[in-house]
């Protein structure tokens, strides 16, 4: 299967990156660089437990965005 030289929505992580910081990250994380490490580090930790990403969506053009209580 060929891949274009730069293709994020293939890409794993960049659209782990994207939910992270347009789903899951509060605006007043980014008030200090130490705030933003801890708060990305804390939903690293909690990404297959508390959040997840339903991949299979994508193709139904859906943004999935679970998050589990």
């Amino acid at each position: 299967m060929y891949l274009p030289p730069y293709s994020p929505e293939l890409n794993i992580i960049e659209i782990l990156w994207r939910f992270i910081k347009y789903h899951w990250i509060e605006m007043s994380v980014f008030q200090s660089y130490t705030n933003l490490k801890d708060y990305v580090q804390r939903i690293l930790s909690e990404y297959g437990t508390k959040r997840v990403i339903d991949f299979s969506l994508f193709e139904k053009k859906f943004y999935p965005l679970v998050i589990k209580n």
